[in-house]
């Protein structure tokens, strides 16, 4: 729930109308970014705090929750008025990102959030993962993530990095280099702009 992940979300319920926001439990290290969501749901959104084996089905399409294996109760907890520990500071919020596989007729997507290598292991212990054609790269491109063995198992076809203007070096040379090994094409929306993957089910076009 960091701003670079969740920063538009008043622009978003600006437009539309949001019947369920999935969160990962974890309350945003931004006030106002928290007083967003508490707004949403005293407005009749469903909050739905999502963890591993969680399905979300829309129409043809499926979406199954792989990480985390451990729900976070802190966003309720401050939604309720609570004493809730904010984590926006350490690391564990990245531990606690959501990774969604979608699944619509023969294509996949796996989107990983800001997950890093020890999750990206986990997920790899459970099993769960298999060739994707699309991959959204974790946490920017970190040189923390993508590592070897994760990509090895989902081999992608395509690669989409979601970045801007960053301090951190983000897409990180190391990353491009594994992510190049796989044979995947990749994307870039500091250098592409907006990228759009569309698909029937079948085929796979990008705009």
């Amino acid at each position: 729930p960091e701003a670079d992940h969740l920063g538009d979300l008043a622009a978003v319920a600006g437009r539309y109308r949001i019947e369920m926001l999935v969160t990962d439990g974890k309350v945003p290290p931004r006030r106002e970014l928290g007083q967003q969501i508490k707004e949403l749901v005293e407005k009749g959104t469903v909050l739905k705090v999502a963890q591993a084996g969680d399905t979300i089905r829309y129409g043809t399409l499926r979406f199954d929750i792989l990480w985390p294996t451990q729900k976070s109760n802190d966003l309720l907890a401050y939604l309720e008025g609570w004493s809730a520990t904010v984590l926006g500071k350490e690391s564990s919020l990245n531990q606690y990102a959501l990774v969604t596989k979608l699944t619509y007729g023969r294509f996949t997507g796996l989107f990983t959030g800001d997950i890093g290598e020890a999750e990206e292991m986990g997920l790899l212990r459970s099993g769960l993962l298999g060739r994707v054609d699309l991959l959204k790269v974790a946490h920017h491109g970190s040189r923390y993530s993508s590592s070897s063995d994760f990509l090895e198992a989902v081999r992608p076809k395509l690669a989409v990095i979601s970045v801007g203007k960053n301090n951190y070096g983000h897409p990180t040379a190391e990353a491009l280099a594994r992510l190049k090994e796989t044979g995947a094409k990749i994307f870039r929306t500091d250098q592409a702009g907006d990228v759009e993957v569309d698909s029937d089910g079948e085929q796979i076009w990008v705009k």
